[in-house]
C-alpha cells in the first residue's frame, strides 16, 4: 500500500489545472478555458488560443437562434481575451470582455522597462494583436493603442463574482450581470499570488509585486521566496538598498541557471544576503521576525517583497462548476475501481481466470480464434484508433512524432498481430499445424527478454533460442548505446499502448521524490524474472515444478502488473505505471544506459519555467528543473525513456535530444516569463 499512498500523495500536493478538453471546452459545457489558466502562459500561444476558440464557437453558433445579450463573454483582458475579442468582432459575434482590473494586466505589473520577447521565433500568430520584441511599456502602449483603435468592446475594473447556468450563461459582476451563449475564461493565473500567512501580512508594506525598483534607495528589504520572481526583484533592489532574502530551504534550486548564479555572486560580494533554512514568523512596522534552523531572529526592515508563487482562483473555479485534474473525489475512487474490475475482466477471459475458467475453453472462441487472437486484435485496433489522433496532435509540434507513432503501430500492428496471428496462426497453419501452436513466440522477435519472459520456455526451436539471447544481450545493448530506453517509446507493445490510448493521460503521472523512488521496485521484478528463468531452464527445483515458477510470473506480473493494474490505472495515474515502477527490461536498459550510453538531452538558456516539459513527462521526471539550469540529463539521473515529448511542448525550443550546445557567452538577451494579463 505504500506505493499507492505515496502517489496519492504527490497528486494531491503537485499544481492542479483545470480540466480543458477538446476545443478547449472544460467540464462545463459551453465554458471554454484559454492561456495561461489553461497552461499556456506564454504570449504567441495564448494569442493562438484566442484567435482558435472563437473560430470554433463561431462555427458552433452559426445556424443558433437563441436570443442572448451577447454570443460569448470573454472573462480576462491580456493576451488570450484580447485576441479573442478581436476575432469575434472580426466574424461578427456579438461579444463582451470583462476585465477586473486592467488590460494587460500581468504586463502592467512587470518591472520596469522589463523586456517581452515575442517567441518562439517561429511560431506563426494567428489574428491581429500586435506583437514584437520590445519593452513592457511600449508593448501596454500598442495594445491599448489597438482597443482603442479598433473599439473592442471591454469593460474594465469589473470583477466576475459567479457564472450561473441555464439555458443559457448568465455572468454575474460586481456592477451587473449579463446573458451569453458561451463563456470563455482567459483570467490567467498571476493575478493570484500567494499571501503571506503570519501576523502583519496585511501591512501597506508587504508587497507582491516590484514594478519600479529604482523607487526604493537605501532601505531595508526582505525578500521573501526562492523562484524566479523573488530572485529578479532581489537582483534589481540590490545595488540601492540591504537586501535579506529568506530562502526555506537549505539550497536555491529553484530560479534560472542565470538568476541563480547572480545572487550568489551578490551574495559573494556581500550585497545581498541569503537566509536559508528560513521561516518568516511576524512583520511590524520597523522590523520582520524569522526563524534560521529555529533560531529566532529580527532585523531592520522598511519594505517586504513576499513572493511565494501565485495560485489558482480555486474558490471561483469551483463555484462555476470548473473541475481541477487529479482531485480525488469519492466519485474518482468508484471510477478507479470500476476501471480496475473492467481491465481484470478483459485479462481474466484472455487468460481463463475467475470466475471465466468455470465457462467451457471454447466459450469466448469466435471464428474459430482464440481469446488471445482477438485480445491482440483488440489491442491494435486500440493502437491504431487512438495512434492516429495522437500522432497528428504530436506530429504538429515536432515532426519525427509522426515517425515515432508510426513505429509504434506498425511494430504492434505487423509484427506482433499480422505475423503471429494471421501468416503463423492461420496461413501457414492450414499446412503444419506446429506453426499455430508456435506463433506466439513471434512475438519474442520483437520483445526481448524479459519482458517478453516466455521466449526460451517450452522447448522453442533453436532460432528463438538464439535470436533471444541476441536479442536481450546484444541488440538490446547495442540501441541503448546509441538511443537509451527509445526502445520503449518506439518499439515496445506496452509503451505503444501507453503512448496511443494513455496519451489523453500522460500528464497524470505522479511527480515528486517519493514517486520516483518506488521506480527501483523494477529491480525486484527483473530478479525474479532472472532467478525463475535460471530455475526453469536448468530444472533446478527442489520442491515446485518449474512450470509452477512460470503460471506464478505469467498471473501475478504479466496479467496484474503489466495488464490489470497497469492498464487499469491510465486514467488516474498516466499511462505508464507498468513501463516506470515495475517492468523488468526498462530497468535492465537504465543500468546499461547508465553505464555506457551515449543518449541524452540537453538545454539551452532560453527556459522560461512554464513547465509544460515537466506536466507532459510520463515518466514523472521534473524536465523544467534541469532545462532552467541548462544541464543535460540522461539515464545516469532519470528514467527517461526519449519518447521526446518534452521538446515537443515547449514553447521556447529550450530542449533538444543529442549533443549539448555550447554555452553561450552573450548574457545580455535576457529571456523572462512571457506571460498573459488577467
Amino acid at each position: 500500500m505504500g506505493i499507492f499512498a505515496a502517489l496519492f500523495k504527490e497528486h494531491r500536493s503537485a499544481e492542479k489545472l483545470p480540466i480543458v478538453r477538446e476545443r478547449f471546452e472544460s467540464n462545463v459545457k459551453g465554458i471554454h478555458i484559454i492561456g495561461d489558466l489553461a497552461g499556456s502562459p506564454v504570449i504567441k500561444t495564448s494569442v493562438n488560443q484566442g484567435f482558435e476558440i472563437v473560430e470554433i464557437i463561431a462555427s458552433e453558433l452559426k445556424d443558433d437562434t437563441q436570443r442572448s445579450d451577447y454570443d460569448v463573454v470573454i472573462i480576462g483582458a491580456g493576451a488570450a481575451g484580447l485576441s479573442a475579442g478581436l476575432r469575434a468582432q472580426q466574424v461578427g459575434l456579438n461579444y463582451l470582455i470583462l476585465e477586473q482590473n486592467r488590460i494587460a494586466n500581468t504586463i502592467a505589473n512587470f518591472p520596469k522597462g522589463k523586456k517581452i520577447y515575442a517567441e518562439p521565433p517561429g511560431l506563426e500568430v494567428k489574428g491581429d494583436l500586435w506583437i514584437q520584441e520590445t519593452t513592457k511599456e511600449e508593448f501596454l502602449r500598442k495594445w491599448c493603442d489597438d482597443v482603442q483603435q479598433k473599439e473592442l468592446n471591454i469593460k474594465t475594473k469589473e470583477e466576475v463574482i459567479d457564472i450561473r447556468r441555464s439555458d443559457l450563461f448568465e455572468v454575474i459582476t460586481d456592477k451587473g450581470s449579463y446573458w451569453t451563449k458561451r463563456v470563455i475564461l482567459a483570467i490567467g493565473r498571476a493575478g493570484n499570488p500567494r499571501k503571506l500567512k503570519i501576523p502583519g501580512a496585511d501591512k501597506d508594506k508587504v508587497v507582491s509585486l516590484l514594478i519600479d525598483p529604482e523607487a526604493h534607495q537605501d532601505e531595508d528589504v526582505c525578500v521573501i521566496g526562492a523562484g524566479d520572481v523573488a530572485a529578479e526583484a532581489a537582483i534589481a533592489l540590490a545595488p540601492n538598498n540591504r537586501v535579506t532574502m529568506l530562502v526555506r530551504n537549505d539550497k536555491i534550486d529553484r530560479p534560472s541557471k542565470r538568476n541563480k548564479e547572480a545572487l550568489l555572486s551578490l551574495a559573494d560580494e556581500k550585497k545581498l544576503t541569503l537566509q536559508y533554512n528560513a521561516d518568516p514568523l511576524e512583520v511590524t512596522d520597523s522590523e520582520i521576525r524569522f526563524t534560521v534552523d529555529d533560531e529566532e531572529r529580527t532585523i531592520q526592515n522598511s519594505l517586504v517583497c513576499a513572493m511565494i508563487g501565485r495560485e489558482l482562483p480555486v474558490r471561483f473555479l469551483s463555484k462555476i462548476g470548473i473541475k481541477l485534474e487529479n482531485t480525488w473525489t469519492a466519485g474518482r475512487f468508484a471510477w478507479l475501481a470500476v476501471w480496475i474490475v473492467v481491465a481484470y475482466a478483459v485479462y481474466a477471459i484472455k487468460s481463463h481466470l475467475p470466475p471465466f475458467n468455470l465457462l467451457p475453453p471454447d466459450t469466448y472462441t469466435l471464428i474459430n480464434q482464440s481469446p488471445s487472437f482477438w485480445y491482440s486484435f483488440a489491442y491494435s485496433a486500440l493502437m491504431v484508433g487512438f495512434g492516429i489522433p495522437a500522432m497528428i496532435r504530436w506530429g504538429k509540434m515536432d515532426r519525427i512524432q509522426y515517425w515515432r507513432f508510426a513505429s509504434l503501430i506498425a511494430f504492434q500492428v505487423i509484427a506482433l498481430f499480422i505475423v503471429p496471428y494471421i501468416i503463423f496462426g492461420i496461413v501457414l497453419a492450414q499446412h503444419n499445424p506446429m506453426w499455430a501452436e508456435e506463433a506466439w513466440r513471434v512475438s519474442g522477435v520483437v520483445l526481448a527478454w524479459p519482458l517478453f519472459f516466455n521466449t526460451f520456455f517450452d522447448s522453442p526451436p533453436k532460432f528463438f533460442i538464439y535470436w533471444g539471447v541476441i536479442l536481450a544481450f546484444v541488440v538490446i545493448p547495442i540501441l541503448t548505446y546509441f538511443h537509451g530506453k527509445r526502445y520503449c517509446s518506439w518499439i515496445c507493445s506496452c509503451g505503444g499502448l501507453a503512448e496511443t490510448f494513455g496519451d489523453r493521460w500522460r500528464h497524470l503521472a505522479p511527480k515528486g521524490v517519493k514517486a520516483n523512488r518506488w521506480e527501483l521496485m523494477s529491480w525486484v521484478i527483473f530478479w525474479i524474472a532472472a532467478v525463475f528463468t535460471v530455475i526453469i531452464l536448468t530444472d533446478f527445483s527442489f520442491i515446485i515444478e518449474p512450470i509452477q515458477y512460470k503460471n506464478f510470473y505469467g498471473l501475478f506480473i504479466d496479467t496484474y502488473l503489466a495488464g490489470v493494474f497497469g492498464i487499469g490505472l491510465y486514467p488516474f495515474f498516466g499511462s505508464r505505471m507498468w513501463c516506470r515502477y515495475w517492468c523488468p527490461l526498462q530497468i535492465y536498459m537504465q543500468k546499461l544506459s547508465k553505464w555506457f550510453g551515449r543518449f541524452h538531452i540537453s538545454s539551452n538558456d532560453k527556459c522560461i519555467t512554464c513547465g509544460h516539459c515537466t506536466r507532459y513527462c510520463e515518466m514523472g521526471i521534473d524536465v523544467m528543473s534541469f532545462a532552467k539550469d541548462q544541464r543535460p540529463f540522461s539515464n545516469k539521473e532519470t528514467s527517461c525513456i526519449g519518447c521526446g515529448i518534452c521538446v515537443a511542448v515547449c514553447p521556447m525550443d529550450v530542449l533538444k535530444v543529442g549533443p549539448q550546445p555550447t554555452p553561450k557567452d552573450d548574457t545580455s538577451h535576457h529571456h523572462v516569463h512571457d506571460a498573459q494579463g488577467s
